[in-house]
């Protein structure tokens, strides 16, 4: 089990229990953004099924968003395609599942199976279904630099180079590397966290930053985080003249690495308070908690906000994360 995996299994466990002190653990510097998968030609999935854990957090529209922090997804064989449980397997099991999450084209129509990319999201849950979060056209002067992205353990799963497209003028390993694997082509694994997120890619100035936490600690009025994030974006890179020009698009994914500047909202229980940064540390204080109860802990999304026609949108500029704590 990865490192990364180990802390979000840690973190959404419900019985942690933490001294009343400030944070004194030590944190690594940085935590890997992604990882390579094995050649697809030598997987297989367990033909016993497995657990998955989903979250989808999205743009805003009009004031509007979905926030479903994770929930499980059984998989079964049956559920694979061709032996192996990808991503996409996983997403069809929710858009079935009756929990009122669709996938749409960008027609709005359902997206049709085997799923290869998501464009939009319905949640029946919220503005009653009229909402479709999709990608926003012509917001900085990109039509498709933001939209729906995917990490697995909260990294972007890469192909091995067995698995590249063919190389082409479109596509030269030199310059479009790092590769990253599809939804249909991104596997997981029994106790997998796959977050299906809205974010920007335009530049690393702009683009969202996928947070977690590698620790925290807290009593029974503060609460003191270490806050990490990790940002991806498109660069641009030409190379050659005249007819042999070629414009290359690589994606840059920067490893986690902490935040310690600005303001964040945090959220204990349906209390928000704002958590300030002291020495590397998010710190929010002024909650009332009571020992032996089991809080839900949120660090709330920052959004960059833009109107297009009518319509207010919010790309997210730092993701949602939550957690447990209890305190004996």
């Amino acid at each position: 089990m990865s490192k990364l995996k180990k802390l979000i299994v840690l973190l959404v466990a419900l019985t942690m229990v933490f001294a009343s002190a400030v944070p004194v653990m030590a944190i690594d510097a940085s935590y890997p953004a992604s990882y390579e998968q094995a050649p697809l030609s030598t997987v297989t999935s367990d033909p016993n099924g497995m657990t998955v854990y989903v979250a989808i957090h999205s743009s805003k529209v009009d004031g509007y968003a979905i926030d479903r922090d994770y929930f499980s997804v059984i998989m079964t064989a049956a559920d694979y395609t061709d032996g192996v449980c990808y991503v996409s397997d996983v997403l069809e099991k929710v858009n079935d599942g009756n929990i009122g999450i669709s996938f749409v084209n960008a027609f709005g129509n359902p997206l049709p199976k085997p799923y290869q990319n998501i464009y939009g999201i319905i949640d029946s849950t919220v503005n009653s279904g009229n909402t479709t979060f999709a990608p926003v056209l012509s917001l900085n002067n990109y039509n498709l630099r933001n939209g729906w992205r995917f990490r697995v353990n909260k990294m972007f799963p890469l192909l091995d180079s067995a698995d590249y497209p063919a190389t082409s003028p479109d596509f030269n390993p030199q310059y479009d590397y790092p590769v990253g694997a599809t939804i249909s082509q991104a596997y997981v694994e029994d106790g997998d966290y796959i977050d299906l997120y809205f974010a920007d890619t335009t530049s690393n100035a702009i683009s969202t930053t996928m947070t977690y936490i590698p620790g925290f600690s807290c009593n029974t009025t503060t609460i003191g985080i270490y806050l990490y994030g990790s940002n991806d974006y498109y660069d641009t890179i030409t190379i050659g003249e005249g007819d042999d020009e070629e414009t290359h698009y690589p994606w840059v994914i920067n490893s986690f690495t902490p935040i310690t500047s600005g303001t964040y909202q945090v959220r204990i229980g349906n209390t928000t308070k704002t958590g300030f940064f002291y020495n590397g540390i998010l710190y929010a204080t002024g909650f009332s908690l009571s020992k032996n109860v089991t809080y839900k802990v949120s660090v709330l999304p920052k959004y960059i906000d833009y109107t297009v026609g009518a319509t207010e949108y919010g790309i997210p500029s730092s993701t949602k994360i939550s957690f447990y704590i209890r305190l004996n």
